[in-house]
């Protein structure tokens, strides 16, 4: 099969027909739209030239950026323009950045057409990379296979799971093709959310049977599935009275905390329930127990003390200033510098660097509660500054401690901060 048509074959399963409006606005947007345009349009379906329909389609984009959309007849004409955009821009590579563009402002402009709006743009990639020359086809592949993912992250987010396997899927058939590194990660996905749609199934029939009367024999399973492979803790929340486990609630109770509010004793006893389950659960459920118990104890690593060597650190296990010791640690080497990854062991985890040598940036906030408060993790964030954990080759020692939290603006640059990569490998 030529290799054109079978990338054509990739994506004919997820482009779905265009949604709708309502008959009524779309009616007279569209008499708006024929009385401006109709005439222009006709006039570049004439041709056989691809330019003059690329030129149109640019034209009908700019007029919808320049219209606003907060009334429901305006957002309508707009979303004609735009669809009538792609459908003028996307027929050859001349027009292809108009159609991409207009689907992309389709996506902002109107919610109902966002998804479709996501297939359309991922077509006109399509046809780009069917019509590329062998040098321009690996960076054509390359966005397309960004594109596939994030359309199918966006479906995963919103749990719509088996779309999202869809694009996952396509996703590893296109890396293959490409040979791209993307594959394994996909091929992960796959799996991750086949577990979603099965579970999502067993939830449906679990709910099915606590409204008909089995509370006490189905809640606590529901809780367990919604927080471990569903990592839904709202939803966990809903069935914790009729599970009537103290044990399972403590769990719940510190899922919903902040990671970064969590004492070290919390932490700890989060993450040692989790433990077991990243070997146990399923493909979903070990993606979210790992997450879960990373940033619960990734730097202590499964310890207690506050270093994951011990109570007291020197500088031949880490980078910081020797000169202090802070009743913590021997006076020792001030190196003044960073040094290089590998250059102390690491914790068991295999992580280097946890303590000193660059401070990493955090994706929490640091937000200060009162004691004893609990943040909602669906709540607007009131800091304004990010965390910072670990120390560094300039701080004494009691800033290295696994418990220390700093914090800086996020634009603030300094040799002495930095962050950390993790992946998880399928």
């Amino acid at each position: 099969m030529p290799q054109h048509m079978l990338l054509s074959l990739l994506l004919a399963a997820i482009i779905s027909p265009l949604v709708l409006a309502a008959p009524a606005q779309q009616a007279e947007a569209r008499k708006v739209y024929d009385s401006i345009f109709k005439a222009e349009e006709e006039a570049a379906l004439k041709t056989i030239d691809r330019k003059d329909d690329a030129a149109f389609a640019s034209k009908l984009l700019t007029y919808a950026r320049e219209l606003a959309h907060e009334k429901a007849e305006d957002r309508e004409l707009k979303t004609i323009l735009l669809l009538k955009a792609f459908e003028m821009g996307g027929k050859d590579p001349a027009g292809a950045d108009a159609a991409i563009d207009a689907m992309q402002l389709l996506a902002q402009v109107n919610v109902e057409y966002k998804e479709t709006a996501q297939e359309n743009a991922l077509k006109v990639r399509q046809m780009l990379l069917e019509r590329a020359s062998a040098k321009d086809r690996p960076a054509l592949a390359e966005k397309l296979i960004a594109e596939l993912m994030a359309t199918g992250d966006d479906r995963f987010s919103t749990r719509q799971f088996a779309d999202a396997r869809r694009f996952y899927e396509q996703v590893g058939k296109l890396a293959m093709q490409v040979k791209a590194s993307t594959q394994g990660q996909a091929e992960f996905l796959v799996r991750v959310a086949d577990s979603r749609v099965k579970t999502a199934h067993e939830i449906d029939t679990l709910k099915a049977q606590h409204q008909a009367g089995k509370a006490a024999e189905t809640a606590k399973k529901l809780v367990h599935l919604n927080l471990v492979e569903m990592d839904d803790v709202e939803e966990a929340v809903k069935f914790l009275d009729d599970a009537r486990d103290d044990g399972l609630r403590r769990i719940v109770e510190l899922c919903w905390k902040d990671v970064a509010q969590l004492t070290a004793a919390e932490a700890m006893e989060l993450g040692d329930w989790l433990r077991p389950l990243t070997k146990t659960a399923s493909e979903s459920g070990r993606a979210v127990s790992i997450a879960r118990a990373k940033g619960a104890y990734a730097c202590r690593a499964g310890t207690t003390t506050p270093f994951h060597f011990g109570r007291t650190i020197s500088t031949a296990q880490a980078n910081y200033d020797g000169n202090s010791t802070y009743g913590i640690a021997p006076k020792g080497e001030y190196r003044e510098k960073t040094t290089a990854v590998g250059s102390f062991t690491p914790n068991a985890w295999g992580l280097h660097d946890m303590h000193g040598n660059v401070w990493e940036w955090c994706s929490d906030w640091y937000d200060e509660y009162p004691k004893g408060e609990v943040k909602d993790p669906s709540g607007p964030r009131t800091g304004t500054d990010r965390v910072l954990r670990g120390g560094s080759w300039r701080n004494h020692p009691r800033l290295c401690r696994s418990a220390f939290r700093g914090r800086n603006v996020p634009g603030l640059r300094s040799n002495d901060f930095g962050f950390r990569v993790c992946l998880d490998v399928p």
